[in-house]
């Protein structure tokens, strides 16, 4: 399976995660009576986007298992993340809708900011890992063609000043 098609996968089943938290929070709101209330449709955008962070740090969680993860990856999966952040924003809007209330625009953004920050910081700390793993890789290959020269040279000396004389 590549990459794509296991990123469709995760995010169809993130989709139903999250809209699983927000029916919980609704139906505990119509319980109590307050289901067209402002409070429900806060706390419904905010259990939503609180979800779709976990999910977002559930993705790079079972990224950092695979072995080859390179920089073209990274940037592949963080486009797709960061539209799949822009496509549940209008998944959680739409089934706030429910509890009557028209969400501020800069509420929202808040929220959605914090989940671009916190793509932002994985995809940095991921970035740093990918770039350690390449600074390792080439000062052990440095290390290798200087111990080869060294050895070279050692060798050369040996054989043509000790053995030929």
């Amino acid at each position: 399976m590549n990459l794509d098609n296991w990123l469709a996968v995760v995010f169809d089943t993130s989709k139903y995660k999250i809209k699983a938290e927000i029916t919980k929070v609704i139906m505990d709101h119509n319980e109590r009576g307050v289901l067209l209330s402002s409070f429900a449709g806060t706390s419904c955008i905010k259990v939503g986007f609180n979800a779709l962070t976990l999910e977002i740090n559930e993705v790079f969680t079972k990224l950092s298992e695979l072995k080859y993860f390179n920089m073209k990856d990274l940037k592949f999966v963080y486009l797709k993340v960061y539209d799949f952040i822009e496509n549940q924003r209008n998944e959680i809007i739409e089934q706030t809708e429910i509890t009557n209330y028209t969400p501020e625009i800069n509420f929202i953004d808040r929220y959605l900011n914090e989940c671009r920050a916190h793509l932002e910081l994985r995809t940095e700390v991921y970035k740093q890992i990918i770039m350690e793993r390449k600074r390792k890789f080439y000062w052990d290959f440095f290390k290798i063609i200087i111990s080869a020269v060294i050895g070279g040279l050692i060798g050369g000396y040996i054989s043509k000043y000790i053995f030929l004389k």
